[in-house]
């Protein structure tokens, strides 16, 4: 299945598709809209159902998210499958940059900005790790730098 056939699809009949924003391991993410509150959400979709062991991973990764609470992680909102067997995963959307996205444009980040960075990342870890979860996936691209006032990363 092409990702991009699916902006325009609503999931779960509340969650509209509007732009893909990335692709992973899994599959695609999506801004999307959740209807009809028209809160701006991000939708995570296994694009890769038919091998057992990646549904497996997705279905253990929504319920382990689903048990995380941390300002430094994107908290799980939603998580459901279609008729046709697409599963998803929805999730508070972060209005920010990726760190690779900051990186990629900046060339470096002062040491300062590097460390407060770097200390709110092992921050998230550690709370994860106290549940037993394993992230495997670190890497600048999924680090979000949030608009926040508080100025706390993601």
């Amino acid at each position: 299945m092409n990702p991009r056939e699916l902006v325009g699809r609503t999931l779960g009949h509340k969650f509209l598709l509007e732009a893909m924003i990335g692709r992973g391991g899994f599959g695609a993410v999506y801004r999307a809209s959740q209807l009809p509150l028209g809160r701006m959400v991000a939708v995570k979709v296994n694009l890769h159902l038919r091998h057992g062991a990646l549904r497996t991973r997705f279905v253990r990764e929504a319920r382990v998210l689903s048990e995380l609470r941390h300002p430094g992680c994107v908290m799980l909102l939603d998580f459901g499958e279609e008729p046709d067997g697409l599963f998803y995963m929805v999730q508070e959307y972060v209005f920010g940059r990726s760190l690779g996205r900051i990186l990629a444009a900046e060339g470096t980040v002062c040491p300062e900005r590097a460390t407060g960075i770097t200390a709110q990342i092992l921050d998230a870890l550690q709370a994860a790790h106290q549940r037993g979860i394993i992230h495997r996936d670190i890497k600048p691209g999924n680090v979000m730098l949030a608009e926040r006032v508080d100025g706390r990363s993601r």
